[in-house]
């Protein structure tokens, strides 16, 4: 080291080591230079002095790290290269001297890690975490031979992972998770056999995942998820005995899922999914008898699911949707009675729901949709009273729905539409006042609407349409107006179900429709006498009452009229509806009966846009021309008689074959659109034999170009679920023509797009629902065609997700100094409770959870650098996260005890004040200082310097003693604590301490105190008004005199209470009393406290 050795009398000399160069002796010529020189080397000996020191071994990588990263810009460089020891600079751990921990998370490094990083080489935690770091790993990494951590998660970092990595042997952590690395997964990891946590996920890593990764027989936690990862995943992982969680998805993993993996019988999260997975689910898995979560779907997963899975009955979460499973739903599942989510929508699972699926009592989400399922919806899944998402659709369900299903009180969201589900609709569904979605559509429900369907307040979506049902709206439904409500196509409702028009209060709106009155099937008019089994059947009264009447006073019920062909004539026959207490209008219909004529015979044998051809005769009348009703579709178009000679009706004995006929095709029916021609005897109801004839005429008479045919493979319906990318290519049209065609799609909700080039739909969308897509295609001369798909979008299940960490700053604080931090709340994504732990603390530094604060004093011979384990749990699941605190040593000498002839007590304890006394007898005017602890911690201090005249009056020197201390927000954390209080740097604790204290963060109620001790306080001190309100406790039963004067003494207000209740509040004027001070004394017998009141 340098030394200064000055000499007023004879010079100055520096010697430097061994070496001592003398500049010069004093004498009067130079005594101005001697006192120049005198003061510039004291500015230059602080540098030399730093300079010529023995350089740190750590100084010159961090020196390169900073320069490296950008030091300068950096968040926070407290003290770096300011000195020769880092062990002082901001994020740095020092042990014996050396750097061992580097910890610049969040700190706003750019730039790239120098490769002279390896020369930390005593280094063994290194986390640069959430920066914005460019290029390349430095494989110098490779030498810090004792590193334990090495976290670089969410950087900018690129290019292979080094393969020296693989030399850490000491690695316990590796944290390369939000990256851009990308090449394979080096062999080499798997040396790290002291590894417990491997994380890479989101990357851009490819090739397969290492066998090698099976020595890592400590591993704890493996997630390669996110990447691009392929080939099978290698059976050695079933080796990692240690492990907890395995994330694989969103990668390109194929082959089978291997069996090895039900040996990891310490798994709680397995997840697969999101790959091409194929093959069976392995029965092994159901060896994991710790497992929580079981993700497999978006997979190609086929075979029956193993009834084994059923001896998982830690399971949370089981997902098992989009894959291609068949066979039925295991009876086994219903021991998974821990199951919150359930998930097997588009699979291939037939049969019915298994009753024990009712077990399942935590259910919130289940989601049997787009299977084959059959049978109907146990009764049994009425026990799911926890269940909030319920799908069902796209089934062959039949039968009704349980009534019990009305137990569902928190269900939000019920699906059940295409099946074949028929019956009423259970009136118990009122009960789902929750229920914010409700898709009953396309089924063979009938009857009434119910009416308790109105005590839905937060229904926002109900669609019924495509069903049976019958009756009027309940005015209970006037609630739903304005909502996503759909009730068409049933046409037993008003309007046929026009609900807008029912909310639109338009005539006739809500009025039944009238049933219709038909011929049964293959009975058309005239109907000849005596025909057998000739009837009328009413529709448009399914689920209600059918009342009719007929001829000759006949009546009836039920939807079968029979109708008599005795007699000739007309019969008139009419029926009603009644479906509750709505009675519908009547329905009628004519029959006519005529006699029976004629033994007829006929053929259609030809069409085109000229003309349509046929014959007809009468056997009894061989030679007579009769004639026949030509038909488009059920219309009369022409009347003509059938009198063409032709050969070979003569040939063929038919009379004198004069019995054809030619029908010229009129102009107005080439009008491009399709036409269906029939023909029959007239006045009878003998039809020409032969199909109707379909014919399409332009007006020019040739064939009209043919509008596009739609594909038949086009899926009716798609269901997928949200918050997942999606992408399918619909089938093409085809043109008869062979022409170009335009495809296009409208209707997708939000986040998905359709390109017509490939007809693809792709994708991510967030809102889920019910959309009617509209896919169409158009020929290069505008002929259109279009055909509608339903498109399903069902939320994503729910998957409880741990809680996310805040960033966290490192901490520091000193020995003997009073330390107070909140820390920052961790967010978690389902909004549940979370409780808070930290690990790690220095003595004399406690934690709270309940409201996240270290708080007390650093013990002496507690300086160092501290790594805390700060955690969050949601009862699932548990995220830590570690930040540093750094204990400076301060002055470690203790302060001079201090002491005297003490007398005070600690009086009262409420959610607001904590107050007092105290004085010393051989200082009887002097303030005191008084320190508060909290279980032994220390909360703060205050100086009694408050003025009693109780204590005035009691000989405590000037009575200038009183004190009132605000108590602190981070106790009022609703658990018990120990309030004490001493002479700060004194032995002496005041009497009362310690006292019990709890209250809640927004409490107001008065610690447990001393019985019948007189508490008085002034709510709302300083106050704004001409009155001060007063709170008394501790003198219930006794009179208590309240009195308010001025710093004269003189009495402004006096009032008397003769009977205090338990909690005493009065009102005490101030009234034409100018701004500033007042004492409020309370007296009750002998006791007495005086406050101050200040007015503003």
């Amino acid at each position: 080291m340098h030394q200064f050795y000055p000499n007023v009398m004879n010079g100055l000399a520096l010697a430097a080591h061994s070496k001592t160069v003398r500049f010069f002796r004093k004498s009067p010529a130079n005594t101005k230079l001697f006192r120049s020189l005198l003061i510039s080397l004291g500015l230059l000996i602080s540098s030399l002095a730093f300079a010529g020191a023995d350089p740190h071994p750590d100084y010159a990588p961090l020196a390169a790290f900073y320069n490296a990263t950008n030091g300068p810009g950096w968040k926070n460089s407290n003290k770096w290269l300011t000195d020769n020891n880092p062990c002082g600079w901001y994020g740095i751990g020092c042990t014996d001297n050396r750097v061992t921990s580097l910890n610049l998370e969040n700190n706003s490094l750019t730039g790239s890690i120098p490769a002279t990083i390896e020369n930390l080489t005593e280094l063994r935690n290194l986390n640069l975490g959430f920066n914005q770091l460019t290029g390349l790993i430095p494989a110098s990494l490779g030498n810090l031979a004792k590193l334990q951590t090495l976290e670089l998660v969410t950087n900018q970092l690129s290019g292979e992972i080094p393969t020296t990595l693989g030399n850490l042997t000491k690695l316990r952590s590796l944290y390369l998770l939000n990256n851009q690395l990308s090449g394979g997964i080096p062999v080499s990891l798997g040396n790290l056999t002291d590894l417990q946590e491997l994380n890479l996920l989101s990357n851009q890593l490819s090739g397969s995942i290492p066998g090698a990764l099976g020595n890592l027989t400590n591993l704890r936690k493996l997630l390669l998820l996110n990447n691009k990862l392929s080939s099978t995943i290698p059976g050695s992982l079933g080796k990692l005995i240690n492990l907890q969680e395995l994330y694989l998805f969103g990668n390109e993993l194929s082959g089978e899922i291997p069996a090895e993996l039900g040996k990891l019988t310490n798994l709680q999260q397995l997840y697969l999914n999101n790959n091409k997975l194929s093959g069976n689910i392995p029965a092994s898995l159901g060896n994991l008898i710790d497992l929580k979560e079981l993700s497999l779907y978006e997979n190609k997963l086929s075979g029956n699911i193993p009834a084994s899975l059923g001896n998982l009955t830690n399971l949370q979460t089981l997902l098992l949707s989009t894959n291609q499973l068949s066979g039925e739903i295991p009876a086994s599942f219903g021991n998974l009675t821990n199951l919150l989510d359930l998930s097997l929508y588009s699979n291939e699972l037939i049969g019915g729901i298994p009753n024990s699926l009712g077990n399942l009592t935590n259910l919130q989400y289940l989601s049997l949709s787009s299977n084959k399922l059959s049978g109907e919806i146990p009764a049994s899944l009425g026990n799911l009273t926890n269940l909030q998402y319920f799908f069902l659709e796209y089934n062959n369900l039949s039968g009704s729905i349980p009534s019990s299903l009305g137990n569902l009180t928190k269900l939000e969201y019920f699906s059940v539409y295409k099946n074949r589900m028929s019956g009423f609709i259970p009136s118990t569904l009122g009960n789902l006042i929750k229920l914010q979605n409700l898709y009953l559509h396309d089924n063979q429900f009938v009857g009434a609407i119910p009416a308790s369907l109105g005590n839905l307040t937060k229904l926002q979506t109900l669609f019924l349409n495509n069903n049976k049902l019958s009756g009027c709206f309940p005015s209970s439904l006037l609630t739903l107006c304005g909502k996503n409500v759909s009730f068409g196509n049933n046409p037993g409702l008003p309007g046929g179900g026009n609900f807008a028009a029912f909310c639109n209060n338009e005539p006739g709106s809500n009025t039944m429709p009238a049933p219709t009155l038909a011929l049964s099937t293959g009975v058309s008019q005239p109907v000849f006498q005596n025909a057998s089994s000739v009837s009328l059947t009413v529709s448009g009264c399914e689920g209600g009452t059918v009342n009719w009447a007929g001829p000759n006073n006949a009546k009836g019920t039920g939807a079968t009229i029979p109708v008599s062909t005795a007699a000739v004539g007309t019969l008139v026959y009419s029926a009603t509806c009644t479906v509750g207490n709505c009675v519908s209008p009547s329905g009628t219909a004519s029959v006519v009966i005529s006699p029976a004529t004629g033994n007829f015979d006929g053929f259609v044998y030809g069409v085109d846009c000229e003309t349509f051809r046929g014959w007809a005769w009468d056997r009894d009348k061989g030679n007579t021309v009769i004639s026949v009703d030509i038909l488009d579709g059920a219309t009369v178009i022409a009347t003509i008689p059938a009198g063409n000679f032709r050969q070979d009706l003569l040939n063929a004995g038919k009379g004198n074959g004069k019995h054809a006929f030619t029908f010229p095709i009129p102009a107005n029916l080439k009008d491009g659109q399709p036409h269906q021609f029939t023909a029959r005897v007239a006045g009878s109801n003998f039809q020409l034999k032969n199909p109707p004839k379909p014919l399409t005429c332009q007006g020019t008479g040739g064939p009209v170009n043919q509008p596009p045919i739609a594909p038949t493979t086009i899926p009716g319906n798609i269901t997928t679920s949200t918050n997942y990318f999606y992408s399918l290519n619909l089938p093409a049209f085809i043109d008869p023509e062979n022409g170009t065609l335009n495809h296009e799609l409208t209707g997708l909700p939000s986040g998905l797009s359709f390109t017509a080039a490939t007809r693809l739909i792709s994708g991510i969308s967030t809102t889920s629902g019910i959309f009617i897509l509209t896919y169409s295609a158009t020929d290069n001369q505008g002929a259109k065609s279009q055909v509608t798909i339903e498109f399903v979008l069902i939320p994503a299940p729910v998957v409880n997700q741990p809680p996310i960490a805040p960033v966290t700053n490192p901490l520091s604080t000193t020995i003997g100094m009073p330390f107070s931090v909140t820390l920052p709340v961790f967010t978690d994504p389902e909004s549940q409770s979370l409780t808070y732990s930290l690990f790690g603390l220095p003595d004399g530094l406690g934690f709270t959870g309940s409201n996240r604060t270290i708080i007390g004093t650093a013990a002496v011979g507690m300086a160092g650098w501290y790594v805390l384990t700060y955690s969050a749990s949601d009862g699932t699941n548990t995220t830590p996260v570690n930040f540093t605190l750094a204990v400076n040593p301060g002055n470690t000498t203790p302060p001079p005890v201090v002491t005297g002839e003490f007398e005070g007590y600690l009086s009262v304890v409420n959610c607001q004040e904590m107050r007092g006394w105290v004085w010393d007898r051989n200082k009887p005017n002097m303030p005191l200082m008084v320190e508060f602890f909290s279980d032994g911690i220390s909360i703060g201090t205050i100086e009694a310097k408050n003025y009693r005249q109780d204590l005035k009056d009691a000989q405590k020197g000037n009575g200038n003693h009183g004190y009132v201390f605000p108590t602190p927000a981070s106790i009022k954390d609703n658990g018990n604590h120990q309030i004490s209080a001493k002479v700060q740097n004194s032995r002496y604790t005041l009497k009362g301490s310690p006292m019990l204290f709890k209250c809640a963060p927004s409490g107001r109620l008065s610690a447990e105190s001393t019985p019948n001790q007189l508490d008085v306080v002034i709510l709302g001190n300083p106050t704004n008004r001409d009155a001060v309100e007063v709170e008394v406790r501790g003198v219930e039963g006794q009179s208590v005199r309240l009195q308010v004067t001025n710093t004269s003494g003189q009495v402004i207000t006096e009032h008397l209470v003769e009977q205090a209740a338990a909690v005493e509040r009065q009102i005490l004027s101030l009234k034409n009393q100018s701004s500033g001070v007042f004492m409020l004394k309370a007296t009750s017998g002998s006791r007495s406290v005086t406050l101050k009141v200040l007015k503003e």
